[in-house]
């Protein structure tokens, strides 16, 4: 069982530190996860949104608050901000990263879209 460490103390350069590090490379297949909020994997489909008007069907991969990783049968066009539609859930998004048919997106707050 893993006893998670009290967050009033610092455990940078400790046991503690390490098996916590090691423990995410191990489920992660040797990368550290570095996000903030943990992603939820799921299959579902989406529509991006287009400032110009268009729509672009996308497959969501994983997501979580923050953000998503998407995947589109091709890049090409995607502009940095877009709207992303999940089911009932319309965010505005922000291109973060992409990798071939895979993009990253970080959800922006709703009173900073204009």
């Amino acid at each position: 069982m893993f006893v998670q460490p009290s967050p009033r103390r610092s455990y940078r350069g400790s046991v503690w530190f390490f098996v916590i590090c090691f423990t995410q490379k191990r489920r992660l297949g040797g990368q550290v996860d570095r996000r903030r909020v943990t992603r939820h994997r799921v299959l579902k489909s989406g529509m991006i949104v287009l400032p110009s008007g268009g729509a672009i069907s996308c497959i969501v991969r994983n997501i979580s608050t923050t953000g998503a990783t998407i995947e589109v049968e091709s890049p090409v066009g995607i502009p940095e901000n877009f709207t992303l539609i999940v089911g009932k859930d319309i965010r505005p998004c922000q291109v973060a990263w992409g990798k071939g048919k895979r993009m990253g997106v970080r959800f922006e707050p709703y009173a900073a879209r204009k």
